[in-house]
């Protein structure tokens, strides 16, 4: 839904989302949509080849860390 948004309204999109506990973020490959996973402070880190874990085409950065994201907004342009 986000990425239709984008794509008819023209402004970028982004959602923040939790499915494994380390860090990740990257976009759509055919949108100004990002993609930032903010559960890398939600318990246990998921080391990476610790579980069965795959490279995904539309996630640019994954590290197996605890941290926090901070998203800074400008509007225009």
């Amino acid at each position: 839904m986000m990425q239709a948004f984008s794509e008819v309204c023209g402004k970028p999109t982004i959602h923040f989302f939790g499915h494994t506990h380390a860090y990740s973020r990257g976009q759509s490959r055919d949108h100004d949509h990002l993609w930032v996973n903010v559960a890398a402070s939600g318990g246990n880190i998921d080391y990476w080849g610790e579980l069965s874990n795959a490279d995904s085409d539309e996630l640019i950065v994954s590290q197996d860390e605890y941290g926090f994201v901070m998203v800074e907004v400008t509007a225009g342009s």
